[in-house]
Formats: structure tokens, C-alpha cells, sequence
């Protein structure tokens, strides 16, 4: 191979490269999005069994050190914890905030019966990349019914 066939092949490689990369940066950051609603939702039900077997309501909230109540900021990960005088920690999640994780209803935390049903109504919450949150950067909305059920839509918001 010539310099001018190594110029060409490197300049086509380059070309390539730069028409692929923000495909494979868009499915990255997609992938990132949906491991952390999945861990969210595991955490969920993991809690639902807990609460049914140990017969104790258990709570699921945001990590006290970057809870945000006015913006619903779940992004460095949550707690699970059992209620009352003798309550304590059951599981943490905690994460980088690279993953913006924003619930848009109750905010300080979520309820589990003691019969590992949902108590706390429907609600939704939408998982978006933290370095780019604008309106066109990758979402999914986890919108959750108030029997505790779970949908996944890709975008902001929960349309029927």
C-alpha cells in the first residue's frame, strides 16, 4: 500500500467514524438509561417480596446526601429501609449521577405494605442522560399504576 492508498483509507475510516459515533454514543448513553430503571424496578419488587415475607412495610427513597424535594432528584441512587422504632436499612443503590433519575410525585419516598402491595399510588419517573438533558437526548419514563404496575416508554411522560 502507497502513502496515497493509506491516505485514502484512513481519511474514508475517519469519515465512518465520525458518522457512527453518535449513533453508538446515543445507544450507549440508552443503555446506561435502561440498566438503571431496570435496577429500580428490581429494587421494587425485591421489596414487595421482602415486605410480604418479613410482614413489615418497607420504604423506598432517595439517598439522604442528594435528595432534592423541589426537583424529585433520585440520580445518586436510593434506600430501602423498614418503618418504625426499630427501622433499619435493607439495601442501597447508590450511583453516579451520570443518569438523571427524576420522580415526578412523591418525591421523599415510596411505600410498601406489610402485604408487599404498593401503597403509593401511581406516579412516573423518567430516567434521561445527566450530561445532556435536552428535549432530544435519549429518555425512558417508567410509569407506574396505582396497583404498583410497572410501563416502560421510551420519551418523557406517560401517554395511555
Amino acid at each position: 500500500m502507497n502513502l496515497t492508498e493509506t491516505v485514502v483509507a484512513t481519511s474514508l475510516l475517519s469519515l465512518l467514524a465520525s458518522w457512527a459515533w453518535p449513533s453508538w454514543q446515543h445507544a450507549s448513553q440508552h443503555t446506561l438509561i435502561r440498566q438503571r430503571a431496570l435496577a429500580l424496578q428490581r429494587d421494587v419488587q425485591w421489596a414487595q417480596w421482602q415486605a410480604l415475607r418479613t410482614q413489615q412495610p418497607i420504604r423506598i427513597e432517595p439517598l439522604p446526601a442528594c435528595a432534592s424535594a423541589a426537583t424529585g432528584s433520585w440520580s445518586c441512587g436510593w434506600q430501602l429501609r423498614t418503618e418504625g422504632p426499630a427501622a433499619q436499612r435493607l439495601r442501597v443503590q447508590a450511583f453516579s449521577p451520570t443518569v438523571g433519575t427524576t420522580v415526578a410525585a412523591q418525591a421523599q419516598g415510596w411505600q410498601i405494605d406489610a402485604q408487599g402491595h404498593w401503597a403509593s399510588g401511581a406516579l412516573r419517573v423518567e430516567f434521561t442522560p445527566a450530561a445532556s438533558p435536552s428535549p432530544t437526548a435519549p429518555a425512558l419514563t417508567a410509569c407506574i399504576a396505582n396497583t404498583g404496575r410497572w410501563r416502560f416508554q421510551l420519551g418523557r411522560g406517560c401517554s395511555s
